[in-house]
């Protein structure tokens, strides 16, 4: 899913004719969905069971997969986008604890890094893929390309995985309303900041209510016996650094959602050539996330985590020097070393993580901890979107030199003016070509650039906090 759809949006943009504003919402209503609900669903793990959850997720899945390959409506697109995200939701936090419960410590990091590994498989094939259906096919078979491998987990699933304990207390509804409507006031509001402005009143009203609901919220759990968020897991030092580690990681995991639409859009590449390009930041997954798991089983955790935040931080100084030199052969290694540094980070953090939460209340923290990491990548699509708009904006201004853009300039029309080539003389079609794609430069600059500051802030975190967390 994390690969195929970000490929296939242009075409869908350009399909149905929708804003920017309408893509940004089918891109993020996903991480939106699975965060609000995520926290809900590793509760309903751990009092339902493991198993159960899991398998009504992917059904959820499957139904929002065929629904959104037959919507003919974008709002449709937006809804069954949101099914599927909670869908995810009900898998994650089951997933996780269905490995974490079958394997001792001692081997746990090797599951947890074979389980990356084996989805990775189709993190690497999935852009090329997705490229290639779009172009030659139907951007509404990506959506169904999932569903046979969802059919064979859930067939799995019933046959292998045990039932699992479960835990008899009572779910937080008014928790669960608290959280569920603080969350989507929060995540609205960040999703237009852009277009209200980062200091407008509407936005600072929004936050304000947000805040007051997760203040209620705090006390209502602090006053139940059994509260759907367990405020005794933030005691848990480990916990909470793998929390914040998490939050950065996933922040810039979102980056190659930005490249894919890069390459497209300022470069003029096909589906299938971008495909190829985002391919590479995902192959060495296919080593890397295996090697992080026996490393963290050997070594600790801590090692691959460090190495991993450096080697991201690489990554981010590579790409802002394709910026400025672009040369192919620098992009191929900004990407590479991105899919390097994520697989080194992601299986080691989560047990990090996780390692030190009683067994009967994993699932909760398996949902508290991945709600954070889609908060993340929600907060990452609208911040990293919202500089590279503005420097594109601010770059397209001052190469037309003037004092607020003409709306034939807008970023958003700069792709209606292309397709007037036949109408326009050829050598003003080029002019406007390079002007479009120097200031898709900029932006990535600018975006790589802010992007690394948080990179910076997670690798001084690992050697602040992470010292102790050596292989018991």
């Amino acid at each position: 899913d994390n690969s195929l759809i970000p490929i296939a949006l242009p075409t869908i943009q350009k399909e149905f004719g929708f804003s920017g504003l309408f893509l940004q919402w089918i891109l993020n209503i996903f991480y939106i969905s699975t965060a609000v609900c995520v926290i809900f669903a590793g509760k309903l793990s751990d009092t339902l069971g493991r198993r159960k959850v899991f398998c009504v997720g992917i059904f959820l899945y499957i139904f929002g997969a065929f629904a959104i390959a037959f919507s003919t409506l974008p709002f449709m697109i937006l809804f069954f986008r949101a099914v599927q995200g909670i869908a995810t939701a009900f898998m994650i936090p089951s997933a996780m604890t269905i490995l974490m419960s079958e394997f001792s410590n001692e081997n746990l990091g090797k599951a947890l890094g074979l389980s990356a590994g084996i989805s990775s498989v189709f993190l690497c094939v999935g852009p090329f893929i997705g490229g290639v259906v779009t172009e030659f096919m139907s951007w509404r078979i990506n959506f169904i390309l999932p569903v046979p491998l969802c059919s064979l987990a859930l067939i799995l699933t019933m046959m292998f995985v045990p039932k699992g304990e479960k835990n008899h207390s009572k779910l937080d509804i008014k928790g669960l309303i608290l959280l569920v409507l603080g969350l989507s006031i929060l995540m609205f509001a960040l999703m237009q900041a852009k277009y209200w402005g980062v200091f407008s009143a509407k936005l600072l009203n929004y936050t304000l209510i947000s805040s007051t609901v997760f203040t209620i919220l705090y006390y209502h759990s602090k006053l139940i016996e059994f509260p759907l968020l367990d405020l005794s897991l933030f005691k848990i030092d480990s916990f909470v650094v793998g929390l914040i580690l998490a939050f950065i990681t996933q922040f810039a995991a979102i980056y190659p959602i930005f490249i894919a639409i890069f390459f497209q859009k300022a470069l003029y590449l096909s589906p299938i050539e971008s495909g190829a390009y985002i391919v590479v930041a995902n192959l060495p997954i296919l080593f890397c996330a295996p090697a992080a798991g026996i490393l963290t089983d050997n070594r600790g955790a801590t090692f691959p985590v460090r190495c991993g935040f450096f080697v991201l931080l690489l990554s981010m100084l590579a790409f802002i020097a394709y910026t400025y030199l672009r040369k192919q052969y620098i992009i191929f290694l900004a990407l590479a070393s991105f899919g390097s540094s994520q697989s080194l980070i992601s299986t080691p953090l989560s047990t990090i993580a996780l390692k030190d939460v009683p067994l009967y209340k994993k699932g909760l923290a398996a949902g508290v901890y991945n709600t954070v990491r889609f908060l993340a990548s929600a907060f990452g699509i609208v911040a990293i979107g919202m500089v590279g708009y503005y420097y594109r904006i601010s770059s397209l201004q001052k190469m037309v030199k003037v004092e607020s853009l003409p709306k034939w300039m807008e970023a958003t029309k700069i792709d209606e003016i292309l397709k007037m080539s036949g109408c326009i003389q050829d050598n003003l079609v080029q002019v406007l070509k390079l002007i479009n794609t120097k200031s898709f430069f900029i932006s990535m600059n600018a975006m790589s650039l802010f992007i690394s500051l948080f990179v910076c802030l997670g690798l001084l975190l690992t050697f602040l906090y992470l010292c102790d967390y050596k292989k018991a």
